[in-house]
């Protein structure tokens, strides 16, 4: 959750549908940007993050690389996957966004 916290500014850029910057970003990423995409994906497949039944259709298509994105595999790899798909991200970074609001939130409540 901390990647994610600190990689949000990031993730907003990547989330635009029309950012000109998206593939810039992606290509120049560094391990952190990297990890955070790859460990909400994990949260995503296990169940963590909760999805209503369109989110679920629109990631379908997607269900081959966000496997592949958790596979322990190299950055570069991963790195390579996320550029080539960027189509994937539209669905994928604002789900993210979302978890993480409701994770700050929950939080602040709590104390």
């Amino acid at each position: 959750m901390k990647n994610i916290i600190s990689q949000k500014n990031l993730l907003k850029e990547i989330a635009k549908p029309k950012s000109p910057y998206k593939k810039l970003i992606l290509e120049k990423a560094d391990a952190q940007l990297i990890q955070a995409i790859c460990e909400s994906v994990f949260n995503i497949l296990e169940g963590n993050i909760r999805l209503d039944d369109n989110k679920k259709q629109e990631l379908l298509k997607y269900k081959s690389l966000l496997r592949k994105l958790v596979q322990k595999s190299p950055l570069q790899t991963k790195r390579k996957l996320l550029v080539q798909s960027g189509g994937a991200l539209h669905v994928i970074i604002p789900l993210i966004l979302s978890s993480l609001a409701s994770a700050v939130g929950s939080y602040i409540n709590q104390k």
